[in-house]
């Protein structure tokens, strides 16, 4: 898959991320529900969202704009 984004280090709820969570890159839709932010895996019937404790420990990156996929 290719992934389309734009740089900015801000998201809004829903909006799917590339991010640094603590030493980690990761590609995933980010929520933000009362202040309780997670992060949602794109495959979320395999693997459940990851909370973020310290919102120091997270860099946005980007916010993904399109997806290009192949099979």
């Amino acid at each position: 898959d290719i992934y389309i984004s734009k740089k900015q280090n801000t998201a809004e709820h829903c909006d799917i991320i590339i991010c640094v969570y603590k030493t980690e890159a990761l590609i995933k839709k980010f929520s933000n529900l009362n202040g309780n932010i997670s992060l949602i895996s794109l495959n979320h019937d395999k693997y459940y969202p990851l909370p973020v404790a310290d919102e120091q420990e997270l860099k946005i990156e980007g916010v993904v704009k399109n997806i290009m996929s192949y099979s």
